[in-house]
């Protein structure tokens, strides 16, 4: 894989020489030639899928950043979960679903990783189906109350975990209790019959809960008919406790997609049948207020992002201005106090997209941080550490679609290609370790150290962390002044004795965790004392 990497990083700085007239702005910083490629892990399971490889989500757990894709139309699955070491750049296989494609990943409040699948085929096909990483790094699923084939989001509220589908499961203690269908009143996938006089009608798919401090909502995918925008209403579905269970009223798109136009919404009207469905992706709760993207559906093209508040019972939102219309929001990402948007630009005659980056605060400003270049839209993005990961995506908007994408250069193919960067922000204190790595026999110890690369202007005390939750450490923290900041400190790092046999590694992390700060880290691989002692085992 390693050797593809100049290749790429001189095909994206070409593009971005040609497309120089798609910046969006000359006072944030163009990052294209700052990107390191980590690798492409899902090229291992679709070499021959650009769409499925397509990077859904990224989320960082427990010391590692995980990543997946999939292609649930034409079937495309089992689907890998790979977990990148932000560390080392090294990437593993962790688990493969027996389905066709993983969606949104959730750390829930009991520490865990969640993410719901579609056709789930390890369970047959009437089954709808969820995946949860376990304490000890085991996958395992569990089954929601869906009797069909499509889970979409999962939620924590109030201590109710819900699923959503055809129906919307709900279940106490993480589910661990079995799940209940928390709409009754719906029997498996039924069709939106309450659109007045439109005549049509399609299924009913549960597709995102917006989770408020005092309320939680589900909404389903809403067909985009031109009479349906102009008329009627969009379904709004709110859980009520003392019925457990979710309870529909209308509201008006203008609540959910405010300043959509019939233009906005559909292909076009040269049918009466002509018809795209609306979808609400990457619901993200931050400071009170709920984040997504409102999207058609299939094949999966943004429209705009909203901040919606609860008001009085109901969703209430505003359209997030990123620049112009053309601005296209794939995800979001929340990390301490700050929201982060990743978004498109790329008109009916680009050959690539600019893409940039978006922070706010308060989830209601957001100003632009930087921007890259590249012939795909980053379909994904988290920040850990004080760095930028993006997964790039297919080319999911299409000149044939009428949405304003192009038929973007498919070489060089970047679709499912994991990047890295950090954001300028000038002289920020760097910290080194002095050995890039070590090995450590069971039971241990080993001793690692690290000092700063230069002197800090007041006393400064930094986190120290592993990576992986069975290194055992003798500190949790180092403090440097002005005048010990080139003395090394020592930590001592330990494992088990006689743990199971499996890889056993990660990194001792020392900074900040945060972007003011660059981290040094050191790389564990654990040496097998009932074993060859001369061969490490290497963990990712």
């Amino acid at each position: 894989m390693s050797a593809i990497v100049p290749k790429l990083r001189k095909a994206i700085a070409t593009v971005a020489s040609a497309a120089s007239l798609c910046i969006l702005a000359a006072d944030v910083p163009d990052l294209t030639e700052s990107l390191e490629y980590l690798g492409t892990p899902t090229y291992l399971q679709w070499p021959g899928s650009i769409h499925a490889r397509q990077v859904v989500d990224l989320v960082p757990h427990k010391g590692s950043i995980f990543v997946t894709g999939g292609d649930w139309d034409p079937n495309m699955g089992p689907c890998p979960v790979f977990a990148i070491n932000p560390y080392s750049g090294a990437f593993s296989n962790e688990f493969v679903a027996g389905s066709e494609d993983l969606y949104e990943f959730k750390e829930l409040s009991d520490g865990r990783l969640y993410v719901t699948a579609v056709d789930p085929h390890e369970k047959g096909p009437n089954y709808g189906t969820s995946f949860r990483r376990g304490h000890d790094g085991v996958w395992q699923s569990f089954t929601t109350a869906c009797d069909k084939i499509h889970s979409w989001d999962i939620a924590e509220w109030h201590g109710y975990v819900f699923i959503c589908g055809y129906v919307i499961s709900g279940s106490t203690n993480w589910c661990e209790t079995p799940m209940f269908n928390a709409t009754p009143q719906l029997d498996g996938i039924t069709y939106i019959e309450n659109l007045g006089a439109n005549p049509h009608s399609m299924f009913r798919r549960f597709n995102a809960f917006l989770p408020f401090d005092d309320d939680i909502f589900c909404f389903p995918n809403m067909i985009a008919w031109k009479d349906n925008i102009q008329g009627h209403a969009w379904e709004e579905w709110r859980w009520v406790e003392e019925e457990k269970k979710f309870v529909s009223s209308n509201t008006a798109w203008s609540n959910i997609a405010p300043g959509m136009t019939l233009e906005d919404a559909s292909l076009s009207f040269d049918s009466e049948y002509t018809y795209r469905s609306m979808s609400i992706w990457h619901p993200t709760k931050f400071k009170g207020r709920v984040l997504y993207v409102l999207a058609h559906s299939y094949p999966l093209t943004p429209w705009a992002i909203f901040s919606a508040e609860n008001v009085n019972h109901h969703v209430k939102a505003s359209r997030i201005g990123l620049g112009g219309s053309d601005v296209k929001p794939f995800d979001i990402f929340v990390s301490d106090d700050a929201a982060y948007i990743v978004a498109g630009q790329a008109g009916s005659t680009a050959t690539a997209v600019t893409n940039s980056v978006w922070k706010s605060t308060d989830g209601v400003s957001f100003a632009k941080l930087f921007s890259f270049v590249s012939t795909r839209a980053a379909t994904s993005l988290c920040y850990f550490d004080g760095c930028f990961y993006f997964g790039m995506g297919s080319n999911t908007g299409r000149a044939d679609t009428g949405l304003g994408w192009p038929e973007l250069p498919s070489s060089p193919e970047l679709s499912g290609n994991i990047y890295r960067v950090r954001l300028p922000q000038g002289e920020m204190p760097k910290v080194v370790a002095e050995t890039a790595s070590r090995y450590v026999p069971e039971g241990g110890p080993c001793d690692v150290s690290f000092r700063l690369a230069s002197a800090p202007a007041t006393n400064m005390t930094l986190r120290v962390w592993a990576t992986n939750e069975k290194l055992e450490l003798s500190a949790s923290s180092l403090t440097f002044t002005p005048s010990n900041w080139n003395v090394s400190q020592i930590v001592r790092v330990s494992l088990p004795e006689d743990w199971v046999e499996e890889a056993i590694g990660g990194a001792v992390v020392c900074g900040t965790g945060g972007g003011d700060c660059v981290s040094g880290f050191v790389q564990i691989d654990m040496l097998d004392n009932e074993g060859d002692l001369t061969t490490p085992v290497s963990g990712g």
